[in-house]
C-alpha cells in the first residue's frame, strides 16, 4: 500500500498493512510530523516491508530519534528501506535511529538513504555498532554521499560490518569523503572477511584516493573468496597506472569473480595502462563480462586503439569513452 501524505497514512487501517510505503519527502514535515510519523507506524505492527521516503524534511536528530521509536514496534520487518537525505540529522541521529531498528530482529534487507546529514566519522561509530546487532542481515545498501567521513570512520565501520556474515549482497557509497589511501584499503580488507558476499557495489568517487608506492587498496581484492559480482567507481581521484596494475592484480585473484564494471574516469591514467591491466588480468579466465567507463581521461585519447586492446583480453568487453 502506498501513500502520498502523512494524514491519508494516519487515516487508513494502521494494523492492517504489510507491504507499506510512504512517499513523504519534501514536505516541511520537521520534527512535529515526525512525531507523528511514530505514533503511526507504532501502530503497523503486522507489517513485514516498509519503504519511507523523507528526504529533504529537516527532521534533524530528534525527529529520528521518533522514527526510530515507531520501528522498534515493528517487529515483523523484513524489509526495511529508509530515504532520510538531507535531513540534518547528525551522528547523534544515527545512534537514535538504531535504537530501534536493533530491535527487527528479522530484517533481513536494508537500505539507508543518509547523503548530506553531517554524520561524520563518529557517525559510522554508531551505524556500525548498530549493523552489529543485525545479525540476520543479507542484503545492505548504504549512500553515505557527502557526510565529512574520513578513514577513521571507514574503520568504525568495517570492524561491526564483518559481524554481519550472512551478508551476500553490498552496496556502499563514500562518494565526496576524504577517506583516502587508508580508508579505501581498510574498507577493502575488512569486507573481505565477508566470507558470503557474492556482490558487492562500492562507490568511491572523490574520495582522495591516489597511487601510492606503501598503497595496499588494489591488491587487497585477492583476498575475496567468494565474490562473483563487483562494481567499482572509482570517479574523480588521483589514480595511476601503477594502482590500475595492483586493482588488475588483485582481481585476477578473484576465481570466482565473472562480472565486473570499473568507473575510471577522471583519474590520471595513461596510454599504457590497458596493457599492463590486460597483461595482469589474462590468469583469470571466469571473468566473462567486463564494462570499463573511462571518461574525462585527457591522457587516454585514442578510443580506437582502446578497442583494440580490449578485444584481445578475450572477454565481452564494454567501453564507455569519452574526452
Amino acid at each position: 500500500m502506498q501513500f502520498q501524505s502523512l494524514e491519508q497514512f494516519q487515516k487508513s487501517n494502521l494494523s492492517s498493512h504489510s507491504n507499506l510505503q510512504l512517499c513523504l519527502s519534501s514536505q516541511m514535515m520537521g520534527q512535529q510530523g515526525a512525531y507523528q510519523l511514530r505514533q503511526a507506524i507504532e501502530q503497523c505492527n503486522n507489517v513485514n516491508s516498509l519503504d519511507i521516503q523523507l528526504s529533504k524534511n529537516w527532521i534533524k536528530a530528534e525527529g529520528v530519534s521518533h522514527l526510530g521509536k515507531g520501528l522498534s514496534k515493528c517487529i515483523q520487518i523484513i524489509n526495511l528501506n529508509l530515504d532520510l537525505d538531507s535531513n540534518n540529522i547528525g551522528a547523534n541521529g544515527v545512534q537514535k535511529l538504531f535504537d530501534g531498528i536493533k530491535h527487527c530482529s528479522k530484517l533481513q534487507n536494508l537500505s539507508l538513504a543518509l547523503e548530506c546529514n553531517y554524520i561524520g566519522s563518529n557517525g559510522l561509530k554508531y551505524l556500525g555498532s548498530g549493523l552489529s546487532l543485525c545479525q540476520n542481515i543479507s542484503i545492505l545498501s548504504i549512500n553515505l554521499y557527502d557526510n565529512a567521513i574520513l578513514s577513521e570512520g571507514v574503520n568504525y565501520l568495517v570492524e561491526s560490518i564483518i559481524k554481519c556474515q550472512n551478508l551476500n549482497n553490498l552496496v556502499l557509497s563514500f562518494v565526496y569523503n576524504n577517506i583516502g589511501n587508508k580508508g579505501a584499503s581498510n574498507l577493502i580488507q575488512g569486507l573481505s572477511q565477508l566470507i558470503n558476499l557474492s556482490q558487492l557495489k562500492l562507490s568511491l568517487g572523490s574520495t582522495w584516493i591516489f597511487t601510492d608506492v606503501n598503497s595496499e587498496f588494489g591488491l587487497a581484492f585477492k583476498q575475496f573468496k567468494n565474490l562473483s559480482k563487483l562494481v567499482l567507481n572509482l570517479d574523480s581521484n588521483k589514480i595511476e597506472n601503477q594502482e590500475i596494475c595492483n586493482l588488475a592484480e588483485g582481481l585476477a585473484q578473484c576465481q570466482d569473480l565473472q562480472n565486473v564494471i570499473l568507473d575510471l574516469s577522471r583519474n590520471d591514467l595513461k596510454e599504457e595502462w590497458l596493457n599492463n591491466f590486460g597483461t595482469k588480468l589474462k590468469n583469470n579466465q571466469n571473468i566473462k563480462i567486463f564494462d570499463f567507463i573511462i571518461v574525462y581521461n585527457q591522457k587516454v585519447n585514442n578510443k580506437f586503439q582502446l578497442l583494440s586492446k580490449l578485444r584481445k583480453m578475450k572477454r565481452l568487453v564494454k567501453l564507455y569513452y569519452k574526452i
